[in-house]
């Protein structure tokens, strides 16, 4: 995307309060194929929380990463696709994701049931970080978790585009 382009993103953002992106990295596979398209709500940072998934600008890009830990100004952060963590500051958080879309499925992550599997998810995640050894048999259980997930998702994507 051109920095003219952001600038206008950002802009619609900041107004609507809502805006769709679309996904250009493979760092939140397999939770978010590249091509996907999201949906960003602008929040204040004291409702983001440990496993959101936010977007933030870093270096003239956007990126798209799950929050791990959260301090009274940054977010420890990375990507699903075991990314190493960092620290952003609470001034280059853009907004939080509140839906993916991607050709085969919806998925709406401020529904109660769709929030409670993304903690789980993000549990392991980080499981999988800290015990190697295990790291097959936890990503198998996210895969199996993700595909839940997925399943509450496909009659819904006429219904997305209205968000």
């Amino acid at each position: 995307m051109s920095a003219k382009k952001e600038r206008l993103w950002e802009a619609y953002l900041e107004e609507k309060g809502k805006a769709w992106l679309k996904v250009e990295s493979g760092s939140m596979l397999p939770m978010i194929p590249v091509g996907a398209n999201i949906l960003i709500k602008r929040c204040d940072f004291k409702e983001i929380k440990p496993s959101d998934i936010v977007v933030f600008k870093s270096k003239g890009k956007f990126i798209v990463h799950r929050v791990l830990r959260k301090n009274r100004d940054k977010l420890l952060q990375a990507g699903d696709n075991f990314s190493l963590p960092s620290l952003i500051h609470k001034e280059n958080i853009l907004g939080r994701v509140v839906l993916i879309k991607d050709q085969k499925y919806v998925i709406d992550l401020e529904k109660k049931k769709n929030r409670i599997l993304n903690i789980v998810i993000s549990a392991i995640y980080v499981l999988a970080h800290k015990i190697p050894s295990h790291k097959y048999w936890l990503l198998r259980i996210n895969n199996k978790l993700m595909g839940l997930l997925r399943e509450s998702r496909t009659k819904r994507c006429q219904n997305a585009s209205s968000h």
